[in-house]
């Protein structure tokens, strides 16, 4: 588990909580997450639907769950997207270029606080469980090394939990939720986005090294 600690503990204790004008300046760990929904006629959803994946992965994310529909009219698509949090606005850009945005919602919350609590606890139950196998060393009778030793269970079952709950919430505030909904609608006149860019490029390309072969071809072979 990382240890750091993020600015802006409260009610932290021992050596864990540092002086509060240096946690001010200390970074912050903030939960993203948002909402997007384009439209897109139908004969293009699949297509959209696709770009959706490749540029999520493109970011470093990963498509949790997808659910694409097509139907004509009825058409839909809908997307759970984890993305790195730096990487947010960027998918939610190159998402936005791929059709036309019917709403975008995006919150925030901060659980700096939060996580630097279960980090002071963590710090000072690892401390208890240290004390306690001294103790333990030390025991004169087998009561005494009984006792000591349901205690250290439970601080191992209460420790093995707050690695959970630390590890939880830095993936919270290092990864950002973006759910992404593709409805019926006017699509944008021209396809658009760097994916779409770069296929009308090479389709471009094509053309012209085609077209290039077919001026060789007339050249090398006599008419009939």
């Amino acid at each position: 588990t990382n240890a750091t600690t993020f600015a802006g503990a409260a009610g932290t204790s021992g050596s864990a909580a540092g002086p509060a004008n240096a946690q001010a300046r200390g970074p912050r760990l903030v939960q993203r997450g948002s909402s997007l929904t384009l439209a897109s006629p139908p004969a293009a959803m699949q297509g959209v639907a696709n770009q959706i994946v490749a540029a999520t992965e493109h970011q470093g994310g990963v498509v949790q769950t997808s659910n694409v529909n097509i139907q004509g009219s009825s058409s839909a698509a809908s997307f759970s997207l984890q993305v790195p949090s730096g990487h947010l606005h960027i998918l939610i850009s190159t998402l936005s270029a791929l059709a036309s945005v019917r709403a975008l919602n995006q919150n925030t919350q901060d659980i700096t606080d939060g996580y630097n609590r279960e980090q002071a606890r963590l710090a000072d139950n690892v401390a208890e469980h240290a004390a306690l196998l001294k103790k333990l060393a030390t025991a004169a009778t087998v009561a005494q090394q009984t006792s000591i030793q349901q205690q250290l269970a439970k601080l191992q079952s209460r420790i093995a939990a707050e690695h959970r709950v630390i590890d939880r919430l830095l993936t919270q505030g290092r990864t950002a939720a973006l759910q992404v909904t593709v409805v019926p609608g006017a699509g944008k006149r021209a396809a658009v986005g760097p994916f779409a860019t770069a296929f009308n490029r090479s389709l471009h390309a094509l053309e012209e090294v085609l077209a290039i072969a077919l001026v060789v071809l007339a050249i090398v072979l006599p008419f009939a």
